[in-house]
């Protein structure tokens, strides 16, 4: 069987610890074994009994699962296409030297001795059909699948039909919130009223890919005369306005056209381009300042709470660093943006993490993956979001044939993510190895913890709230009281069927 497996966290936890009881042995008294001059009495020990408590890693599934399926199949089914990580992140047949893909070789392999399954991946329809295929699938009682992954955007709205097991009958998803192999932030969106039928785990690298973040041109800072940016997020002070601050005379028209296009150096770029009132820029944005579209309050009723004066002033910021002078990027096509940032043409370059790992890894300058800005210093925590059309979530359903084998081999699925999937994801995109004191790695870590959705995107249905920034920023328009008056009642009308729908079918 394989050998349980501790996070590097709680390694370095327990090696503190020990560390520690250590030095308190090494200062204290030891045993006498010294005797009188007047013969051979031992002087009495009188050494206290070290007391200090021993930290102890947490449970993992091979701690609590004892049970094994003997060779039956467990079945993974999920689209056919939407990120060239399917089928590899998976079902991956051998290691191949790809370490994202062996990653996931491991991590099954792992699993499938632990428990005597054979894991196996079914692909029944692209990624446009594929929501609608598992709704026939399911409701025709099929029980080929044991687990399904599918995009957050195609599968949220079907969280609420009642296809799914709920967390309360799966016995290792009734409580995630000790596992750090499920995104406690991401998860608390998916429950209402104490159940939850979607998840976001570790399992693969997809949803951790497709996670913003803010890339930095050390390099190109440098030579600006910025130093320690990265050194200034891990103390809390990457802000909006010091981004601002650092990136307003970078912009350069590096050949003298007059064209301000892929050939130029920015301070400021990104993915998505501004004339996509669909991008998910805008909104990443505002999570970073905590902002969101509506929350589910504990009543279990939904609150708008995008409607503000802080979304107010931020759509101003945003519109200011997009449109005022050539700071930004907004000319850029996004297939051009990624590039653009590898050659040493940009500062900062807002996308998802994936971007590192398919256009940085060549990258002359040296470069660092930043947080999202915080609005101000006073803000506690950072925050970011995921792509809400490219990220995963994993599902039971209901005609799964074993749900405690459905349940246990993906906790430990997820588990083995986090140990094998996502330190590979970090040494891919980062060209380093995770290590506890390593910037880049804290950076990482940061960035994960503070990944959120919320109400708002899960289930706005394209009534428009939660891309009514983008559509602001779009149109160059700060007038987001009467955009915002425009779609209220229909965002209202819609969540409250949302959490009719959920009540009927729980």
């Amino acid at each position: 069987m394989k050998k349980k497996l501790t996070s590097l966290l709680l390694v370095l936890a327990m090696l503190a610890s020990s560390a520690a009881m250590l030095a308190s042995c090494s200062d204290g008294e030891g045993t006498s074994d010294e005797t009188s001059g007047a013969g051979d009495t031992t002087v009495a020990d009188t050494t206290t009994a070290d007391t200090t408590p021993v930290e102890t890693a947490p449970p993992t599934p091979y701690d609590y699962i004892t049970k094994k399926w003997d060779g039956k199949d467990y079945t993974i089914g999920t689209p056919s296409s939407g990120t060239r990580y399917i089928p590899g992140q998976f079902l991956t047949e051998e290691e191949t030297g790809d370490i994202i893909m062996d990653s996931a070789y491991r991590r099954n392999l792992n699993v499938s001795e632990a428990f005597g399954v054979n894991i196996k991946h079914l692909m029944p329809a692209d990624m446009g059909k594929f929501p609608a295929q598992i709704r026939t699938e399911i409701q025709a009682s099929t029980d080929a699948y044991d687990l399904i992954a599918g995009f957050v955007g195609g599968m949220s709205p079907l969280g609420v039909e009642g296809l799914f097991l709920a967390n309360t009958e799966l016995p290792y998803q009734s409580d995630i919130s000790d596992k750090p192999w499920f995104n406690a932030n991401l998860n608390s969106a998916l429950q209402i009223n104490g159940k939850q039928y979607q998840f976001f785990s570790d399992m693969t690298c997809i949803t951790l890919c497709c996670t913003y973040g803010t890339f930095y041109n050390v390099s190109l800072g440098e030579k600006n005369g910025i130093k320690d940016v990265d050194k200034l997020a891990l103390d809390g002070k990457f802000t909006f306005d010091k981004m601002m601050e650092y990136s307003q005379n970078i912009s350069k028209d590096l050949n003298n056209d007059g064209v301000w296009d892929k050939n130029d150096q920015y301070g400021v770029g990104q993915y998505g381009r501004f004339d996509n009132a669909t991008t998910d820029t805008a909104m990443t944005y505002l999570y970073g300042f905590g902002i969101k579209t509506a929350v589910l309050n504990k009543d279990g009723t939904v609150q708008l709470t995008l409607n503000s004066e802080k979304t107010v002033t931020a759509m101003e910021k945003l519109i200011d660093m997009i449109y005022t002078g050539n700071r930004n990027a907004n000319t850029v096509h996004s297939a051009d943006g990624p590039t653009a940032f590898a050659e040493g043409k940009m500062l900062f370059f807002n996308a998802i993490i994936m971007h590192a790992g398919n256009y940085m890894r060549d990258m002359a300058d040296t470069f660092v993956c930043l947080p999202m800005p915080k609005w101000d210093e006073n803000q506690e925590e950072y925050y970011t979001t995921i792509s809400y059309s490219s990220s995963h979530m994993e599902m039971v359903p209901v005609s799964a044939k074993d749900k405690e084998m459905s349940s246990a081999v993906y906790d430990a699925l997820a588990y083995e993510g986090q140990q094998e999937v996502a330190p590979a994801y970090f040494e891919h995109s980062m060209k380093l190895k995770f290590s506890a004191d390593n910037t880049a790695s804290q950076l990482f870590d940061i960035i994960r913890a503070g990944t959120v959705v919320d109400f708002g995107m899960l289930y706005d249905n394209k009534v428009g709230m939660y891309t009514l920034p983008a559509k602001l920023v779009h149109q160059k328009s700060a007038d987001f009281a009467s955009n915002f008056a425009a779609l209220k009642d229909a965002a209202e009308a819609n969540y409250k069927k949302i959490l009719e729908d959920f009540a009927k079918n729980s």
